[in-house]
């Protein structure tokens, strides 16, 4: 069975009330019972005090007995008798068939209540037994020469009979107001409660039940002040932490969504511009396997190395986006001659800026130190890329690049006088997957995450790159790096390519699984004039190496039936010293930091470009 809130209330309420009720009643009832008790008491002292008065030795026994009886006649008095407390006879009594009779010829609470007083000097009740009590009273008589007297006790004989009645009509009169005020206040606690707590309550359910049925999580309105109150502003923080949990999923949701297409988006354009050299590659192959004219075939290998150095730009792009967003950036601060490293920036870029007849200027002001301690490298990537992007987008005019040192931080400028960027475009332009104008990346090609790696860069250099730009005249980038001033120190020069006797070269061992990837080192390698063994995998390296001495060897990291790691570890282990260099396409920097751990002392990237390769076996000529 249900009980709701009031019922809950209302129903212990009254049963509070009720016994409460019941103990009031009777309570006041044995009060008033008492009362008139004493009272009754008080005057039976006040008419054995009258009689007292009355008693004298002149007067004769039936004297004392009419007055006695006279005595007798008032309410609750059932008997009354005069005793000698010298020889305990009753000297009168109203009844009369016990005159001359002795005391205990007497009711026994009268013998008890004169034996309690026979020898005390005030009067003595007895307790109220079976609804009947008795009192003893000593009196003093006085002679008529006022100079004789003797000492009586007046007993008087009561019931409870009548104060019982009254009782018992009090009784049922206080319990009839009882009743009506029990219910009374029971109607006022019905009221209050519906009032103050049921009604609401109902407001509170009917809110909660029109939203479960609308399916719209809302407020409740309550200003009661009270608990009440509490719960529904309870109930209240509830609803705005849903309602705000539930428009950060709805957000989440439209943020993942645009992400998703984002990337979808992402991809399409990676395989587009990853399409773009690798067709070019291939048709460039093919046209220079069957071309015989030999200044077609170096237009078509120039051509050829354009599309391959343009891959591996998308592939650098895609990897180290990648890494950055896996793992906290790794920086190696070095002390370097600012101006070399933009001497070499200028360089690289300057190739570019003139085949488009772009006029590109750098300066550095004199506020800069010879050196700062930075990642020349990541620098060199970032200044790059800005570069890059300014001459892509220029047509005509200029790209400056001016170098300044405010306030502890190199401030590098890249100003250029091309397309320029919108403003809406401008706030998407370092999100990796969205590119300013698909039409526009269309005509002039490119990932579209170059800004938003060199953006990584910088911020990991606790740096800022910041952007403005008005379409059609041109785009602004500034880039702002804490460095600290440093003086560099000179390179050592190379040591010079030593021959026994230009040119006799080294000789290799290459550990190469791809047929492809060995033939091409191979015939690299022997154009430079190096003699050269090749094996398909590490135990076979190891082999080699056990039974030839080689001056350097050149070990792919991934090989079947044992790796370049565990064939370089092998090797060591047999005592043998001979330098060898990695060669892999795995370009993160704990992939090398394994290789040099396992023991080699170079390691190289795959494609594999002659001159870096030749570069890297400089330092290792025969000896």
């Amino acid at each position: 069975m249900r009980f709701g809130i009031a019922q809950k209330l209302i129903i212990p309420t009254t049963l509070v009330f009720i016994v409460l009720s019941l103990l009031v009643t009777n309570t006041l009832l044995n009060l008033y019972r008492e009362e008139q008790l004493d009272t009754t008491k008080r005057h039976a002292i006040d008419l054995a005090s009258q009689a007292a008065m009355q008693f004298d030795f002149s007067l004769g026994d039936d004297s004392l007995k009419k007055v006695v009886t006279g005595i007798a006649l008032s309410d609750h008095i059932l008997q009354v008798a005069v005793v000698d407390p010298s020889n305990d006879n009753v000297i009168a009594s109203s009844f009369y068939r016990y005159a001359e009779q002795s005391v205990v010829d007497l009711p026994e609470i009268m013998q008890s209540v004169y034996f309690a007083n026979r020898n005390s000097v005030v009067p003595v009740f007895t307790d109220v037994i079976d609804k009947q009590y008795a009192m003893a009273y000593p009196v003093t008589v006085l002679a008529a020469n006022n100079t004789d007297t003797r000492p009586l006790i007046l007993i008087m004989y009561f019931d409870t009979l009548v104060l019982d009645r009254q009782y018992a009509e009090y009784q049922w009169r206080f319990s009839i107001v009882a009743i009506l005020f029990v219910s009374l206040l029971l109607a006022l606690l019905y009221i209050l409660v519906r009032q103050v707590i049921r009604r609401p309550l109902a407001r509170f359910e009917n809110s909660i039940h029109t939203q479960t049925e609308t399916g719209h999580l809302g407020e409740v309105e309550l200003d009661t002040g009270d608990e009440l109150q509490d719960i529904a502003d309870t109930f209240n923080r509830f609803v705005r932490a849903e309602q705000a949990t539930f428009k950060a999923q709805q957000q989440a949701l439209v943020a993942t969504e645009q992400l998703a297409a984002k990337k979808t988006q992402f991809l399409a354009n990676m395989s587009h511009e990853l399409r773009t050299p690798l067709n070019g590659i291939t048709g460039l192959a093919q046209l220079c396997k069957d071309e015989t004219d030999e200044e077609k075939r170096q237009k078509y290998l120039s051509q050829l190395l354009k599309s391959s150095g343009l891959l591996i730009s998308l592939v650098n792009d895609i990897l180290d986006f990648s890494r950055m967003n896996d793992a906290e950036l790794t920086l190696s601060p070095t002390c370097g001659a600012l101006r070399e490293v933009i001497s070499e920036i200028y360089d690289l870029t300057k190739v570019v800026a003139d085949q488009k007849g772009v006029l590109l200027e750098y300066q550095i002001a004199t506020t800069c130190s010879t050196g700062y301690l930075l990642d020349q490298k990541r620098l060199k990537q970032v200044l790059l890329n800005l570069l890059n992007n300014a001459i892509k987008f220029t047509e005509q005019g200029k790209v400056t690049l001016t170098v300044d040192f405010q306030q502890g931080q190199l401030v590098f400028l890249v100003q250029d006088t091309g397309i320029g960027i919108s403003k809406r475009d401008i706030q998407r332009l370092f999100d990796p997957f969205e590119q300013a104008d698909s039409s526009i990346s269309r005509k002039y090609g490119g990932t579209g995450l170059g800004l938003s790696i060199c953006q990584k860069i910088v911020e990991s250099m606790q740096g800022k790159i910041t952007v403005s730009s008005t379409l059609g005249q041109g785009s602004k980038f500034k880039v702002s790096i804490p460095a600290e001033a440093c003086i560099p120190l000179n390179d050592p020069p190379s040591a010079p390519h030593v021959t026994d006797g230009a040119n006799k070269g080294l000789k290799i061992l290459v550990a190469e699984d791809n047929d492809i990837n060995a033939l091409i080192i191979q015939d690299m390698l022997a154009s430079m004039g190096h003699k050269v063994v090749v094996v398909d995998n590490g135990e076979k390296a190891v082999v080699a190496c056990r039974e030839k001495r080689f001056d350097v060897v050149l070990m792919d990291i991934q090989m079947p039936i044992m790796d370049g790691l565990k064939a370089t570890q092998n090797i060591r282990d047999l005592g043998d010293t001979t330098p060898i260099v990695g060669l892999s396409a795995n370009v993160f920097k704990e992939d090398e930091d394994a290789a040099l751990t396992a023991g080699m002392n170079d390691y190289l990237h795959k494609p594999v470009v002659k001159a870096t390769l030749e570069k890297c076996l400089s330092q290792f000529s025969a000896q």
